[in-house]
């Protein structure tokens, strides 16, 4: 909605005056001050003086609040009856925001957050949802995580009219504010009325693991999420991506992890940055005993007492911990890269591969320890050695790719490692034309025992 204001003037006893504090909530307005000495100019009678303009505001604000209060509402039911919707659509643009009561400026915020509706690939603010509900729509408005399409999927199928959609920009307010106005959190819903996916139910129907419970519902599969690869632009580069799947519990090993229930999301995360092994499965009490799968607190246990090289030599997980010191972790083949950072001696820094780096997240987590698994090889490496550029070994540079922190960290292992300039550059080139993880990795490792045997010769 555009303002397209016709006239906004100003005139101190007819003559026009620069104002432009004073904004009134009107399409077009002439503002004409007949008492001078109230309303003083500047010396160059050019505009108002600042106490003129506040006085001036503080007469017209109850006058204009009060000439206007036919605007208020007290409920989203009388926006939707109201035939003056797009004023309430366009209350900041209309400078409104002075005018009403606070009660209808917290509905308009709300008719405006911007949500993206699941499913249907829009992205809308919530008045057209509220809309195309209509009235008392609010009850079948549900609010969910980005990309929770299992969450959609399970209200559709139960209610068939449900509008579900998600936040653009979660945060504490908009949410109170849903909740407010009768809009419910999707997962709140399911929990409280027990809802299943019917269309999964009966996809499950006859199938293994698909069984009747005696009470009408059928006992689904415990879902379990891992890391998979996922191909992007159209194929042509891969990255890590978490993906759930379903399967039976005596199909679950000692690699997958329960995760209490309300404390995932951080370890979640993890399978979307690292392609680990391991697997989680989240707040399930599983039905036999004992199980493979182990807890949290006992795997954290565990790898508290494994033992990794870092740049300040050898130390257990635990003890980085007690060091108070943050852990920077980077995902490279060789471990032995650590020892070159030995002067970094407020940060310890652990090279290994993702299985590894994966179980000191977890462990960091569980300790509420500050890590970071760092990506910024390619600055490291352009830092470092300013004639090289990391987007000359790497294929699609501008997309972090599965094997890129192989392929830049053998550089900078070979850099820092080999003094023999024409080794350097023939390994240079070679990774210039191959740009393959797995081949630079094999290259990386000839030339460093190379380089080795050789300075043992000399």
């Amino acid at each position: 909605m555009k303002r397209g204001r016709a006239v906004e003037e100003v005139y101190l006893l007819g003559v026009p005056i620069s104002a432009d504090e004073v904004k009134l909530p009107f399409s077009g307005w002439v503002l004409n001050l007949l008492d001078e000495r109230r309303y003083q100019p500047t010396a160059d009678r050019e505009r108002l003086q600042d106490e003129s303009v506040k006085r001036l505001m503080q007469e017209l604000k109850p006058a204009i609040t009060e000439a206007i209060s036919f605007l208020n509402l007290e409920s989203i039911d009388e926006y939707l009856e109201s035939d003056l919707q797009e004023v309430y659509e366009g209350y900041d643009q209309l400078e409104l925001e002075d005018y009403l009561s606070e009660k209808t400026l917290d509905i308009c915020r709300l008719l405006k957050t911007q949500v993206k509706e699941i499913g249907h690939w829009r992205q809308v603010a919530l008045y057209t949802l509220l809309k195309e509900a209509g009235k008392g729509g609010c009850e079948r408005m549900f609010c969910v995580s980005p990309r929770d399409y299992r969450r959609a999927s399970i209200l559709s199928s139960n209610i068939p009219d449900a509008k579900v959609f998600a936040l653009r920009e979660p945060n504490v307010n908009s949410m109170e504010r849903l909740r407010r106005y009768g809009i419910r959190l999707g997962d709140e819903h399911i929990r409280e009325n027990g809802l299943r996916d019917k269309r999964y139910a009966e996809s499950m129907q006859g199938e293994e693991g698909g069984e009747e419970n005696g009470n009408g519902h059928f006992q689904l599969l415990l879902p379990v999420h891992s890391a998979a690869i996922g191909r992007y632009s159209w194929g042509r580069f891969q990255a890590v991506r978490r993906h759930v799947s379903r399967i039976r519990e005596d199909e679950l090993d000692e690699r997958t992890i329960i995760i209490p229930s309300g404390k995932a999301l951080p370890y979640l995360s993890l399978l979307s940055q690292l392609k680990t092994s391991h697997r989680l499965v989240v707040g399930k009490k599983l039905m036999s005993e004992p199980s493979k799968c182990i807890l949290l607190s006992d795997f954290a246990h565990v790898i508290g007492d494994k033992s990794v090289l870092t740049n300040l030599g050898f130390k257990l997980a635990r003890e980085i911990c007690y060091s108070g010191l943050p852990a920077i972790l980077h995902i490279y083949s060789d471990p032995s890269l650590a020892s070159e950072f030995r002067d970094e001696e407020r940060e310890i820094h652990v090279f290994g591969n993702d299985d590894l780096l994966f179980e000191l997240s977890v462990y960091f987590t569980y300790s509420n320890h500050p890590y970071r698994i760092d990506r910024s090889e390619d600055d490291m490496l352009e830092e470092n050695y300013p004639d090289l550029s990391y987007r000359s070994f790497l294929d699609y540079p501008d997309f972090g790719k599965i094997g890129d922190s192989e392929i830049i960290f053998s550089v900078i292992h070979v850099m820092k490692k080999v003094k023999d300039e024409g080794l350097r550059k023939v390994f240079l080139n070679a990774v210039r034309y191959s740009r393959d993880a797995d081949e630079v990795k094999s290259m990386r490792e000839t030339v460093l025992k190379f380089s080795m045997l050789s300075e043992k010769a000399e």
